[in-house]
């Protein structure tokens, strides 16, 4: 038997978001499944610099913490 891991998203909100995570914006009007992925570049004064990572990835643009939330890809057996 050949085994296949599933990734999973798991969406956290969290206050504090480091360089380098990969995180997707909060859209209300959208399924989560339809929300862009992106990784901070930077942080200031409560703000991160969101670079796109799959739909836009040209698409760079500052955010709050409060319109973002943490993606973690877990494979599971």
């Amino acid at each position: 038997m050949v085994n296949n891991p599933t990734i999973i998203l798991i969406m956290i909100h969290q206050s504090e978001f480091s360089i380098g995570n990969t995180v997707q914006v909060i859209d209300h009007d959208e399924h989560p499944s339809e929300w862009g992925t992106f990784v901070i570049t930077d942080y200031r004064n409560n703000f991160y610099l969101l670079s796109g990572i799959d739909k836009s990835p040209c698409e760079v643009f500052w955010a709050m913490s409060n319109e973002i939330c943490l993606v973690r890809l877990r494979s599971e057996n």
